[in-house]
């Protein structure tokens, strides 16, 4: 249990928090507290405090009261922490809870290093700044018996007067390195970077060189910058540094079986190749949830290959999404579906994404285009919508199935309404109906005038059982909705008539969800959901939980909204969630 103690100081910090008063962390970053050279450098503020809201958080302990914690509980590793934990607090005199309030209300950091002499693990320094002075704990662990198990004190004299410095016994190319100052507390894997971290925090009285911190380079600098300080998280990579040490391929397999994992996978990795940096920031109250990640890359550096998932964010912005009633959510997105199915003879067969075989012997051309300069019907910009709707159908499990639909940007509207037609009843053909004897069950399409616009839909004769399924498509300006429930998109031909969602300017992707609306979908289908997850093993008592959990987690919720953008020489990703 004591051959890496590096575990047990983690361990600590692992720790849910019990009941400390609110402490605010001090400000700046330690980004100059640590050497330079890493290859990631990851930082909080208040760790304590969020530990411990999520530990009272009621889905937390419901979980915690259920059969998977159960049997976790019963595991070896499980086994192993307990008494990790327990060997701890008998070090430290105190219970853990209260040990990660003092260490956690602070200040954390955690820097990676290349792998040295050859080896292929990275180095790491962890850096802990309480906002209690931590001089207690420096106190207990010289007279614990740890000293005694597992640490060995070392650099009486190098280190000062101000700290105390421990490693762990046995091969010292395997040791853990230990500084403990009233201020602070250090952790490294190499001896080295815990002689600079140490210099770093200028105790006074040391007799080795300061180094170069790590907000000292260019890459973290402009970071930095780009990114803010003011955050409850943030991560740094140095993605030339870490390129430089997995590889370029950065431990991705040379072959990705799932063909459109590939392509995005492939499109990280020209991303990656291309940038200085990449980073990401978390900040999380009562109210607001906030995560932003970026690396200085444009798409512009991404080959046709991968281009399709890195498109840039185009001229005039992505179309709005447009609330109908019961509205739950969406995405909108730019992407040149067009020229990527025109120039790449690859997407024209099963081989890249299954099913295109058949598609393009449907719609396919009729949608993209069939070659070089002849265009498709569809242009650029493409929105899916949900809403609750009463002709949407049900999934073979019984489970009523919200509204949703597709509103298309058309790349020539003029006289595109028999191109459309033939793609509505294209579509219908891979909506199938089965009727009492499972034999296929044809569909009837008519017209409708709504607001003076023309709307398709298509009927069967009811079938016993089965929600009714009324799919509809219609041509409303530049725009063509196309939708499994007819209410839905006489709902969205409204929107549209009336001006439509307009724009939403410097993004090529966002993505909306309403809990509110979400919940009450869930909660229509309680029954068929707690039948499908007995049916997959849980038990009925265990399959309430799990769906009074989830309900739990929706009904804490209002929205969560993002998207992503390219602006300024950095590609981003947003999201924002709201609490009620």
């Amino acid at each position: 249990m004591f051959e890496r103690p590096l575990a047990l100081a983690l361990c600590l910090l692992a720790a849910p928090t019990h009941a400390a008063d609110e402490i605010a962390p001090p400000g700046g970053t330690l980004a100059g507290s640590v050497p330079g050279g890493a290859i990631a450098f990851f930082e909080t503020a208040g760790l304590g405090d969020l530990v411990r809201k999520v530990g009272e958080w009621e889905v937390f302990q419901s979980v915690l009261a259920g059969e998977d914690f159960e049997r976790l509980k019963a595991t070896r590793a499980f086994k192993e922490a307990t008494s990790a934990r327990k060997f701890a607090e008998f070090v430290l005199r105190m219970s853990i809870w209260e040990a990660s309030d003092r260490l956690l209300g602070g200040r954390l950091a955690v820097a990676a290093y290349p792998p040295a002499d050859g080896g292929r693990d990275p180095n790491v320094v962890l850096l802990l700044r309480p906002a209690q002075p931590s001089g207690w704990l420096k106190t207990r662990i010289r007279f614990a018996p740890l000293v005694r198990l597992g640490l060995k004190r070392i650099g009486r004299r190098e280190f000062g007067s101000q700290v105390t410095a421990y490693r762990t016994r046995g091969d010292k190319g395997k040791a853990t390195y230990f500084g403990f100052h009233d201020g602070w507390i250090a952790v490294s894997t190499r001896i080295e970077l815990l002689r600079g971290t140490v210099a770093l925090q200028d105790p006074g009285d040391i007799d080795f060189d300061r180094p170069e911190p790590l907000q000292a380079e260019a890459a973290f600098e402009k970071m930095s910058r780009r990114m803010g300080e003011g955050h409850m998280a943030r991560a740094f990579i140095d993605t030339r540094r870490l390129t430089a040490t997995t590889g370029e391929k950065l431990g991705l397999p040379e072959e990705i079986g799932d063909p459109v994992l590939a392509l995005f996978l492939g499109g990280v990795v020209e991303l990656v190749d291309h940038s200085r940096y990449a980073g990401f920031t978390l900040d999380l109250d009562d109210r607001q949830l906030s995560f932003e990640a970026g690396i200085d890359a444009r798409p512009e550096d991404v080959g046709e290959r991968y281009r399709l998932f890195f498109a840039g964010s185009p001229d005039g912005g992505i179309t709005a999404l447009p609330e109908v009633p019961g509205y739950i959510g969406g995405f909108s997105l730019y992407r040149p579906f067009g020229d990527w199915y025109r120039q790449r003879e690859g997407a024209r067969n099963g081989t890249l994404i299954p099913g295109m075989a058949s598609f393009e012997e449907k719609v396919g051309d009729l949608l993209l285009g069939p070659g070089a300069g002849r265009g498709g019907l569809v242009g650029d910009k493409i929105a899916f919508v949900a809403a609750h709707a009463d002709d949407a159908g049900a999934d073979p499990a019984g489970i009523r199935l919200p509204g949703f639909a597709f509103v298309v940007d058309i790349a020539e509207p003029e006289g595109a309404d028999e191109a459309l037609r033939s793609l509505f009843e294209a579509s219908l053909a891979e909506i199938s109906v089965a009727g009492e004897k499972g034999e296929a069950v044809g569909w009837e399409v008519s017209r409708e005038l709504a607001g003076g616009v023309e709307v398709l839909f298509a009927e069967h004769p009811p079938q016993p059982g089965s929600p009714p399924l009324v799919p509809a498509g219609a041509q409303v300006g530049r725009h063509f909705v196309i939708s499994p429930s007819r209410q839905l998109c006489t709902a969205l031909v409204e929107v549209l008539r009336g001006g439509g969602p307009g724009a939403q300017a410097d993004r090529d992707l966002a993505f909306d969800l309403r809990f509110t609306e979400l919940s009450k979908f869930f909660a229509a289908n309680r029954e068929q959901y707690e039948v499908e997850l007995v049916r997959v093993g849980r038990s009925p008592l265990q399959a309430e939980r799990d769906y009074a959990n989830v309900a739990k987690l929706l009904s804490s919720m209002e929205s969560l909204s993002g998207g992503s953008s390219s602006a300024d020489g950095i590609f981003k990703f947003e999201a924002r969630g709201t609490f009620r």
